[in-house]
Protein backbone atom coordinates (compact mmCIF):
# COMPACT_ATOMS: atom_id res chain seq x y z
CA UNK A 1 0.00 0.00 0.00
CA UNK A 2 0.82 3.43 -1.20
CA UNK A 3 2.35 5.32 1.77
CA UNK A 4 -0.33 8.29 2.93
CA UNK A 5 0.04 11.32 0.86
CA UNK A 6 0.80 13.45 4.07
CA UNK A 7 2.01 16.60 1.94
CA UNK A 8 -1.37 16.84 0.19
CA UNK A 9 -3.40 15.99 3.23
CA UNK A 10 -1.39 18.80 5.40
CA UNK A 11 -2.21 21.25 2.53
CA UNK A 12 -5.98 21.05 1.29
CA UNK A 13 -7.15 21.02 5.20
CA UNK A 14 -6.83 24.62 4.73
CA UNK A 15 -9.83 24.63 2.07
CA UNK A 16 -11.50 22.40 4.98
CA UNK A 17 -14.63 23.57 6.98
CA UNK A 18 -17.88 25.13 6.23
CA UNK A 19 -17.45 27.41 9.02
CA UNK A 20 -13.96 29.49 6.81
CA UNK A 21 -10.86 31.21 8.34
CA UNK A 22 -11.27 31.51 12.08
CA UNK A 23 -11.50 35.35 11.76
CA UNK A 24 -13.69 38.68 13.14
CA UNK A 25 -16.53 37.77 15.30
CA UNK A 26 -17.30 34.11 16.33
CA UNK A 27 -21.03 32.78 17.59
CA UNK A 28 -20.23 29.26 19.08
CA UNK A 29 -23.14 27.44 19.45
CA UNK A 30 -23.27 24.74 22.33
CA UNK A 31 -25.81 22.02 22.43
CA UNK A 32 -25.79 20.79 26.19
CA UNK A 33 -26.98 16.86 26.18
CA UNK A 34 -28.74 15.79 29.23
CA UNK A 35 -29.09 12.10 29.75
CA UNK A 36 -30.34 10.26 32.58
CA UNK A 37 -27.10 9.08 33.75
CA UNK A 38 -25.31 11.73 32.77
CA UNK A 39 -27.67 15.37 33.44
CA UNK A 40 -26.41 18.77 33.10
CA UNK A 41 -27.17 20.66 36.33
CA UNK A 42 -26.28 23.74 37.62
CA UNK A 43 -22.72 23.36 38.85
CA UNK A 44 -22.06 21.34 35.39
CA UNK A 45 -23.20 24.03 33.39
CA UNK A 46 -20.98 26.47 35.42
CA UNK A 47 -18.13 24.29 35.27
CA UNK A 48 -18.45 24.14 31.11
CA UNK A 49 -19.79 27.98 30.60
CA UNK A 50 -15.79 28.68 32.58
CA UNK A 51 -14.59 25.95 30.21
CA UNK A 52 -15.70 27.88 27.28
CA UNK A 53 -14.90 31.46 28.70
CA UNK A 54 -10.59 29.81 28.97
CA UNK A 55 -10.86 28.51 25.63
CA UNK A 56 -12.05 31.99 24.07
CA UNK A 57 -9.71 33.66 26.17
CA UNK A 58 -6.62 31.31 25.06
CA UNK A 59 -7.62 32.22 21.35
CA UNK A 60 -8.16 35.17 21.43
CA UNK A 61 -4.28 36.00 22.90
CA UNK A 62 -3.44 33.29 20.22
CA UNK A 63 -4.60 35.53 17.29
CA UNK A 64 -2.89 38.74 18.63
CA UNK A 65 0.20 36.80 17.91
CA UNK A 66 -0.28 36.81 14.78
CA UNK A 67 -1.77 40.27 14.22
CA UNK A 68 -5.15 38.95 14.25
CA UNK A 69 -8.46 39.87 16.19
CA UNK A 70 -11.27 37.64 17.65
CA UNK A 71 -14.47 38.13 19.28
CA UNK A 72 -16.70 35.33 20.88
CA UNK A 73 -20.49 35.59 21.54
CA UNK A 74 -21.47 31.93 22.44
CA UNK A 75 -25.46 30.92 22.73
CA UNK A 76 -26.20 27.85 24.79
CA UNK A 77 -29.23 25.57 23.83
CA UNK A 78 -30.20 22.29 26.53
CA UNK A 79 -31.49 18.81 25.25
CA UNK A 80 -32.80 15.58 27.36
CA UNK A 81 -32.80 12.41 25.79
CA UNK A 82 -34.60 9.26 27.12
CA UNK A 83 -31.55 6.88 26.08
CA UNK A 84 -28.04 6.96 26.59
CA UNK A 85 -25.94 7.70 23.89
CA UNK A 86 -22.94 5.68 22.80
CA UNK A 87 -21.33 4.58 19.81
CA UNK A 88 -24.77 2.48 19.43
CA UNK A 89 -26.98 5.34 20.60
CA UNK A 90 -30.36 5.09 19.43
CA UNK A 91 -30.61 9.01 19.18
CA UNK A 92 -28.24 11.02 16.73
CA UNK A 93 -27.03 14.42 15.87
CA UNK A 94 -29.50 14.29 13.03
CA UNK A 95 -32.60 13.80 15.42
CA UNK A 96 -31.24 16.02 17.60
CA UNK A 97 -30.96 18.88 15.29
CA UNK A 98 -34.72 18.35 13.52
CA UNK A 99 -36.60 17.98 16.65
CA UNK A 100 -34.55 20.90 18.81
CA UNK A 101 -34.19 23.25 15.60
CA UNK A 102 -36.47 21.81 13.22
CA UNK A 103 -33.75 21.67 10.99
CA UNK A 104 -30.94 18.70 10.41
CA UNK A 105 -28.59 20.12 7.72
CA UNK A 106 -26.16 22.15 9.98
CA UNK A 107 -24.72 24.58 6.67
CA UNK A 108 -28.40 26.12 6.56
CA UNK A 109 -28.10 26.67 10.53
CA UNK A 110 -24.34 27.76 10.57
CA UNK A 111 -25.68 30.35 7.77
CA UNK A 112 -29.05 31.34 9.65
CA UNK A 113 -27.41 32.07 12.80
CA UNK A 114 -24.40 33.62 10.88
CA UNK A 115 -27.08 36.14 9.57
CA UNK A 116 -29.21 36.67 12.10
CA UNK A 117 -26.67 37.27 14.67
CA UNK A 118 -24.19 39.86 11.87
CA UNK A 119 -21.35 37.34 12.59
CA UNK A 120 -18.34 35.61 10.60
CA UNK A 121 -19.60 32.12 11.33
CA UNK A 122 -21.56 29.89 13.70
CA UNK A 123 -19.59 26.56 14.92
CA UNK A 124 -21.63 23.75 16.73
CA UNK A 125 -21.06 21.62 19.37
CA UNK A 126 -23.35 18.94 21.06
CA UNK A 127 -21.55 18.76 24.09
CA UNK A 128 -22.41 15.67 26.78
CA UNK A 129 -21.30 15.40 30.69
CA UNK A 130 -20.05 12.51 30.69
CA UNK A 131 -16.16 10.73 29.91
CA UNK A 132 -15.63 9.53 26.00
CA UNK A 133 -12.95 10.84 23.34
CA UNK A 134 -13.96 14.33 22.02
CA UNK A 135 -14.15 14.29 18.09
CA UNK A 136 -14.98 16.77 14.77
CA UNK A 137 -15.89 15.54 11.87
CA UNK A 138 -14.43 18.29 9.63
CA UNK A 139 -15.79 18.56 5.44
CA UNK A 140 -14.90 20.51 2.64
CA UNK A 141 -15.94 23.79 1.12
CA UNK A 142 -18.43 23.14 -1.73
CA UNK A 143 -18.80 19.63 -0.63
CA UNK A 144 -22.12 18.14 0.23
CA UNK A 145 -21.77 17.51 4.11
CA UNK A 146 -24.16 15.39 6.20
CA UNK A 147 -23.11 17.56 9.15
CA UNK A 148 -20.38 18.91 10.50
CA UNK A 149 -20.06 19.63 13.93
CA UNK A 150 -17.69 18.89 16.79
CA UNK A 151 -18.68 16.28 20.13
CA UNK A 152 -17.32 17.32 23.42
CA UNK A 153 -17.18 15.19 26.32
CA UNK A 154 -16.40 16.52 29.96
CA UNK A 155 -15.91 14.56 32.60
CA UNK A 156 -12.38 14.30 33.95
CA UNK A 157 -10.76 16.04 30.97
CA UNK A 158 -7.63 17.40 32.40
CA UNK A 159 -7.14 20.02 30.33
CA UNK A 160 -11.32 21.08 29.33
CA UNK A 161 -10.22 24.13 27.80
CA UNK A 162 -7.83 22.92 25.50
CA UNK A 163 -9.35 19.88 23.96
CA UNK A 164 -12.69 22.62 23.37
CA UNK A 165 -10.26 25.04 21.74
CA UNK A 166 -8.90 21.99 19.63
CA UNK A 167 -11.66 20.63 18.56
CA UNK A 168 -12.84 24.13 17.72
CA UNK A 169 -9.64 24.26 15.33
CA UNK A 170 -10.92 21.50 13.35
CA UNK A 171 -14.05 22.90 12.58
CA UNK A 172 -11.73 26.24 10.58
CA UNK A 173 -9.37 23.59 9.00
CA UNK A 174 -6.40 22.84 11.67
CA UNK A 175 -5.46 19.28 11.07
CA UNK A 176 -4.19 16.84 13.73
CA UNK A 177 0.06 16.54 14.10
CA UNK A 178 -0.08 13.62 16.84
CA UNK A 179 -0.61 10.74 14.09
CA UNK A 180 0.70 8.62 12.66
CA UNK A 181 3.42 8.26 14.01
CA UNK A 182 5.41 9.65 11.23
CA UNK A 183 3.90 13.25 11.05
CA UNK A 184 3.54 13.37 14.71
CA UNK A 185 7.66 12.75 15.03
CA UNK A 186 8.28 15.71 12.67
CA UNK A 187 5.61 17.87 14.78
CA UNK A 188 7.53 17.15 18.32
CA UNK A 189 10.67 18.60 16.77
CA UNK A 190 9.08 21.50 15.09
CA UNK A 191 6.13 22.54 16.84
CA UNK A 192 6.60 21.02 20.10
CA UNK A 193 3.69 23.29 21.82
CA UNK A 194 1.33 23.19 19.36
CA UNK A 195 -2.00 22.39 20.44
CA UNK A 196 -3.08 20.40 17.47
CA UNK A 197 -0.11 17.98 18.67
CA UNK A 198 -0.91 17.89 22.16
CA UNK A 199 -3.59 19.30 24.55
CA UNK A 200 -1.18 19.92 27.13
CA UNK A 201 -0.66 23.46 25.26
CA UNK A 202 -2.29 25.96 23.54
CA UNK A 203 0.13 27.43 20.85
CA UNK A 204 -1.40 27.81 17.82
CA UNK A 205 1.75 26.67 16.31
CA UNK A 206 2.39 29.18 12.68
CA UNK A 207 1.51 26.10 10.00
CA UNK A 208 -2.02 25.55 12.08
CA UNK A 209 -1.96 29.39 11.78
CA UNK A 210 -1.62 29.01 8.18
CA UNK A 211 -4.79 26.42 7.81
CA UNK A 212 -7.38 28.32 9.90
CA UNK A 213 -6.37 31.47 8.26
CA UNK A 214 -4.23 33.43 10.73
CA UNK A 215 -1.52 33.69 7.53
CA UNK A 216 -2.21 34.17 3.95
CA UNK A 217 1.15 32.38 3.25
CA UNK A 218 2.86 29.27 5.87
CA UNK A 219 6.18 30.94 7.51
CA UNK A 220 10.25 29.48 6.47
CA UNK A 221 9.38 27.00 9.66
CA UNK A 222 5.87 25.68 8.38
CA UNK A 223 7.22 25.12 4.86
CA UNK A 224 10.16 23.65 6.21
CA UNK A 225 7.43 21.58 7.84
CA UNK A 226 5.81 20.59 5.03
CA UNK A 227 8.83 20.13 2.81
CA UNK A 228 9.86 17.52 5.05
CA UNK A 229 6.61 15.97 5.15
CA UNK A 230 6.89 15.64 1.59
CA UNK A 231 10.39 13.94 1.86
CA UNK A 232 9.59 11.72 4.56
CA UNK A 233 6.41 10.02 2.14
CA UNK A 234 8.91 9.51 -0.60
CA UNK A 235 11.64 7.48 1.85
CA UNK A 236 11.67 3.76 0.29
CA UNK A 237 9.42 1.43 2.58
CA UNK A 238 11.49 -1.31 4.20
Amino acid sequence: MDAPDYKKKALLCREFGHCGKLLGKILPIFVLVSTPKYPWDETSKRNFYQTVHEMEAALISEAKRYGKSLSFESRYFYYSVKNEIGKQGKVTVEEILKEHFSDWNIDKLQNYYAEHFKVDSAPFFFVFNSFDRSYAYQGMRGYSLDGEYAILYTERKKYPAHTCMHELLHLYGANDLYYPDELKAIAEKYCPHSIMLAVDYTEVDSFTAYTIGWTDEPDRYAKYFVDYIEWLEHQPKL
